[in-house]
Order: C-alpha cells, then structure tokens, then sequence
C-alpha cells in the first residue's frame, strides 16, 4: 500500500519530507509539536491537543484545547487535577485556536470565524509558551496565573 503512494510525484515528495524532517509550505498553519510546551506563529492546537510543561519538577502544566470549546490550562500532579485557568467558551463551537503573525491568540469556530482572542496583537513575543511556573505567556504577555500545585 505504502508503494504505491511512493510511484506519484505528490507520494516521493510527502515520503521525503518526512525522512528528512522538512516542513513544506501548504499555505496552512502547522500544528504544535506532540509533547511541545510551545506554538510559534502560525501553529495552531486543535480539539484534544494540547501543549504541555513540567513545572517545579512534580507536577505538568498542560494547556489544552478541549472537544467542548473550551480552552483550559491544567495543573496535573501527585495531588491531582485542577484548573489553573479557562477561557470560558464551552459551547461556543471553538474547533481550534492560532498563535497569528500579529501576536494574538485566537480560537476560530468551525466557519473560521473568532470566538475568543488573548488580545495580544501586537504586544512582541515569537510564542505561545509555559513557563516553569506554569504560566501560559502569549509572546511577551502573561495569559495566565502561576499554575504549579
């Protein structure tokens, strides 16, 4: 089956970008790395994705992109779970969210249309990320509270 992708010129080329771990512009936002703790402009988190940090050396902070629309950052430990913070769109038909070019994080509906944004355009920043406190930064802005127990 794998064979036959490879004898078409679209097939070589998917096959070789990723042997080699090139990326090829589709003129569509990547999506964030598996078990990345960051998304650089232009990625994106999807419903059940998530980025994720370690934080204080016991616990994960893990920011996520739920199947209800909502947007949650989690703190996992030894202790259990809790919500560090949310940003309240459960229900609102939020399939995805983007870190976009101008510095804001927004999460877009099924029609591409904004549901939610951090209101960081243009505030600097080359990322989305967690620091070690468990804080969610939108480039050089603070989304989120510490989130570590």
């Amino acid at each position: 089956m794998i064979a036959r992708y490879l004898t078409t010129p679209l097939g070589l080329l998917a096959a070789l970008t990723l042997a080699l771990g090139l990326t090829v512009a589709a003129g569509t936002p990547a999506e964030a790395g598996l078990g990345s703790d960051y998304l650089n402009k232009g990625e994106r988190l999807y419903q059940n994705e998530h980025i994720w940090r370690e934080v204080a050396g016991y616990n994960n902070a893990v920011f996520v992109m739920q199947s209800d629309g909502n947007l949650v950052l989690y703190s996992m430990g030894p202790v259990g779970n809790r919500v560090c913070w949310a940003s309240n769109t459960q229900g609102s038909g939020g399939v995805f969210v983007e870190y976009q070019h101008d510095g804001n994080l927004v999460m877009y509906n099924g029609d591409y249309r904004p549901v939610w944004s951090s209101g960081t355009a243009g505030t600097g920043g080359t990322n989305t990320n967690i620091n070690y406190h468990g804080q969610v930064w939108v480039g050089d802005t603070a989304l989120t509270p510490y989130c570590t127990s």
